[in-house]
Formats: structure tokens, sequence, C-alpha cells
């Protein structure tokens, strides 16, 4: 992983000495990179500097904290346990995976609903 991360970096210094790092579509792809590594720091540097965010580069951000849990987390703001314990025999990152699931679902309907796709 510490390879992967090491080259995407060296991507990222070429991207930016060759003037794409304000190219949304390149950026979006950096915080995915940064993401599946891990390096979360690195991701919101990127994403802070995207012009435009679109459904992917919150789709990526989301992707990246989801993995790594270091986001917000519903159970400990609400007194949850600690991180690690279960709470009514789920753990919480079945229970993150499913409120990113629920919301995704909820807003493909509202998608659908706008475009007038849906159950007819």
């Amino acid at each position: 992983m510490r390879r992967a991360l090491s080259m995407g970096m060296a991507v990222h210094h070429q991207l930016i000495r060759s003037n794409h790092d304000a190219d949304s579509f390149l950026c979006n792809l950096l915080v995915q990179m940064y993401g599946k590594c891990g390096a979360l720091d690195e991701a919101n540097c990127v994403l802070a500097r995207i012009p435009q965010r679109d459904v992917f580069t919150w789709t990526f951000i989301i992707s990246a904290y989801s993995r790594s849990l270091k986001g917000c987390d519903p159970l400990k703001e609400k007194g949850g346990a600690a991180t690690g314990e279960r709470r009514g025999g789920k753990s919480k990152r079945s229970f993150l995976g499913n409120f990113l699931i629920e919301r995704m679902a909820y807003i493909e309907g509202k998608r659908r609903e706008a475009i007038g796709i849906g159950n007819r």
C-alpha cells in the first residue's frame, strides 16, 4: 500500500508541475486514489481544490471515509460504544455501511423522480 501511495503522490506532483492539478476529472481520480490508500488528509487537500465537485467527487470521499471509519461516527456522537465494540450484535462498520447504502438509495430515488423514471 505504501508503494502505491508513493507512486500516486509522484503522479500528483507531476500533475501540479504540468498545471493539470485543477482539472476536476483528474482531481476526482486523485481523491479516489488517496482514499483507497487511506491517506484522508491528502484526499481532503485535493477535494478542497476541486473547482466543481460532482457526484463522483462525493462518492470517492464518502468511500474513503467509510473505509477508514475516521469520519463522522453516528454511534459515537449519540453516546455509542467505543471504537471496535459492537452494539446490538452489529458492528459499527455494518451500521455505517447500511446508513450509506440507505442514503444512496434515497438519493437515487430522488434523481429518478426528478427525471421522470420510476413507478408508473
